[in-house]
C-alpha cells in the first residue's frame, strides 16, 4: 500500500511534470511524436536524482561558466561593439548551454565530433554579433 506522503509526492511530481511539459510546448512547440513530454519527464526525473547539495554545486558551476563567458564577451564588446542590442548574460548562458548540449548530443548520438562542430557554430554566431558588417 502506498503511504500518504508517497502519494502526495507523486501527485506533486505529476503536477510539476505537467507544468514543465506545457512550458516546453509553449517555448519550443510540440515535436513529432510528443517528444516534449519525454523531455519534460526526463528533466523531472533527473532533478529528483540529486540532493540539495548537488543541485547547489551544479548551480554554482553553471554560474561560474556564465561569469567566465560573460567576461569574455565583455572583452570582445569593448573592442567590437555589438552590431545589435544583445543581452550579454543571455549570450553567456547560450554559450554554456551549447557546450553542455553538445556533450549530451555527442554522447547520446555516439558522435564525438558533434560537440566541437556546435562550438564552431557558436563562434560563427558570436562573430556575426560583434564583427562590423
Amino acid at each position: 500500500m502506498i503511504s500518504s506522503a508517497a502519494a502526495t509526492s507523486s501527485t506533486r511530481s505529476a503536477a510539476r511534470l505537467s507544468g514543465r511539459t506545457e512550458a516546453v510546448r509553449r517555448d519550443v512547440g510540440e515535436p513529432a511524436g510528443g517528444a516534449s513530454r519525454l523531455l519534460a519527464a526526463s528533466f523531472c526525473y533527473q532533478d529528483q536524482l540529486f540532493n540539495q547539495e548537488i543541485r547547489e554545486l551544479n548551480a554554482a558551476g553553471l554560474l561560474a561558466w556564465r561569469q567566465r563567458f560573460r567576461e569574455r564577451f565583455d572583452q570582445i564588446a569593448t573592442r567590437y561593439p555589438p552590431r545589435t542590442e544583445i543581452d550579454l548574460v543571455a549570450l553567456a548562458d547560450m554559450a554554456a548551454t551549447l557546450v553542455e548540449g553538445g556533450l549530451i548530443l555527442g554522447r547520446a548520438l555516439r558522435d564525438v565530433p558533434c560537440c566541437p562542430s556546435r562550438s564552431c557554430s557558436n563562434r560563427d554566431f558570436v562573430r556575426t554579433v560583434f564583427l562590423p558588417g
